[in-house]
């Protein structure tokens, strides 16, 4: 789902239109050091203008909102962060893909500015941004993670991790990033697997399976016991093939419950912080299948946005879904 474009009130020349942010950390940052970020400008006449609302911009010159207060609603279990900040691309490669006809400008976000992060780690907003000279034609990895290193350095000090030997441990991610050995990253309190799937169906055998706990969405949002929910539906469906559950077996996790779910999607920034330092691509907004088992014909999933719908159901074999998996959580101390 895209970013949705909001009428403000009347701003000055060179005043840019904001679009929305998702956020889970509705209060921002202060940034200490200069972040690199992207924006799209249209040709208009010898100058530009920002590329959906039209307003005229100059290259060369910091551009501010028309109002300086941010106006931040809350969004199902996150932030959407509306009006009062400047919005950019972090992720250059984004901003060529969505803005194709227009010409990319490298711009910076000065040390001490007010900053938004999505938790998808592909837009910032900021409460001031100066636009360069400079354009960019193509956009690699290499350039996306020089964008980020600014981030890792200010908000990202360490990390708890699980290694492939099975081991706990609490690492500097900005000068540890060996991907390769980490499985998996700790975050409110579970352990996520490195690893996710894309598109995967739940059922493949039948649109019916038998369950001896079905949930209502009240319930489902109570529930934590994923690894037990599994097991489940797997001992009443012993000739039913899982394509989901194997996804999150074949790592040695299990399929997560509603509320498991819910609570990492919280921390969604700090998860993808986290993946971008040890060199892993950062997970995308998209929905999620969990293992709590609404009916005998769907299954509960989230969305890990946050937005409009904070949840969802779906068919067994209706939906292609993302997997996430969960390890069992180490005991603490």
């Amino acid at each position: 789902m895209g970013p949705r474009f909001l009428n403000t009130l009347p701003i000055e020349t060179n005043k840019l239109e904001l679009m929305c942010l998702f956020i889970g950390n509705k209060n921002g940052f202060v940034t200490k050091e200069e972040i690199t970020v992207y924006k799209a400008l249209s040709k208009s006449g010898r100058g530009y203008k920002t590329p959906s609302q039209g307003y005229p911009a100059k290259i060369g010159q910091d551009l501010v909102p028309s109002n300086p207060e941010p106006s931040i609603s809350k969004c199902g279990f996150k932030f959407s962060l509306d009006g009062g900040a400047i919005h950019t691309f972090l992720n250059p490669v984004k901003a060529l893909e969505n803005y194709s006809g227009c010409e990319i400008f490298k711009a910076t976000i000065p040390a001490g500015t007010h900053i938004w992060i999505q938790d998808d780690l592909g837009q910032i907003a900021a409460s001031r941004v100066y636009i360069s000279k400079d354009t960019i034609t193509k956009a690699d990895k290499a350039l996306y993670q020089r964008s980020l290193k600014p981030l890792h350095d200010q908000f990202l000090k360490t990390a708890e991790v699980r290694l492939a030997d099975g081991r706990d441990v609490t690492l500097n991610p900005v000068q540890a990033r060996k991907g390769d050995k980490v499985i998996g990253i700790k975050v409110a309190g579970h352990v996520v697997s490195t690893q996710y799937f894309e598109a995967l169906e739940f059922c493949h055998n039948s649109r019916t399976i038998s369950t001896p706990k079905p949930m209502s969405w009240d319930e489902a949002e109570k529930d934590s016991a994923g690894e037990e929910n599994q097991k489940n539906i797997l001992a009443n469906n012993p000739d039913y093939s899982f394509p989901a559950i194997e996804a999150a077996k074949n790592v040695g996790g299990y399929l997560p419950a509603i509320k498991e779910l819910k609570d990492v999607f919280s921390q969604f920034l700090e998860l993808n912080l986290t993946r971008t330092a040890l060199g892993l691509d950062p997970m995308p907004f998209a929905w999620y299948w969990s293992s709590s088992v609404r009916d005998n014909t769907t299954v509960w999933r989230l969305l890990s946005d946050g937005y409009w719908l904070c949840w969802g159901y779906c068919g067994y074999l209706g939906c292609g879904t993302h997997v996430l998996p969960f390890f069992s959580s180490y005991e603490e101390g």
